[in-house]
C-alpha cells in the first residue's frame, strides 16, 4: 500500500489490524468486567474478533429499565458518577 497517502495504521496488514483490534477489545472488556452488570454479560472468552458475537446484547428496552431502576446510568457506568466531572477535567 502506498504510504504517501496513508498513515502506518492504515497501511498495516489485515492480520496486524485484527491483532491490534483484538488487544484493544480485550483491554476494554477487562475494564468493563470491573462492573458487576457488565461482568455477567462478558463471561465468555474472547480469543478472536469473531467471538464478539458471544457477548450478550444489551437491548434498548433493557437499558431504559435499568436507568429507571438505578438512575442516571442504570449502574452501567465504569466509574462512579461523581468522577465524571471535576475541576481537573475541565476543557
Amino acid at each position: 500500500m502506498d504510504t504517501n497517502f496513508f498513515d502506518a495504521l492504515e497501511a498495516r496488514s489485515s492480520d496486524e489490524r485484527e491483532n491490534d483490534n483484538l488487544i484493544k477489545l480485550k483491554k476494554l472488556i477487562d475494564v468493563a468486567k470491573k462492573n458487576e452488570v457488565h461482568k455477567k454479560r462478558l463471561m465468555g472468552s474472547i480469543e478472536t474478533l469473531s467471538d464478539i458475537k458471544n457477548i450478550e446484547i444489551l437491548r434498548k428496552s433493557e437499558l431504559t429499565q435499568k436507568q429507571i431502576n438505578k438512575p442516571p446510568f442504570g449502574n452501567l457506568n465504569l466509574e462512579p458518577f461523581n468522577n465524571f466531572y471535576s475541576e481537573s477535567k475541565k476543557i
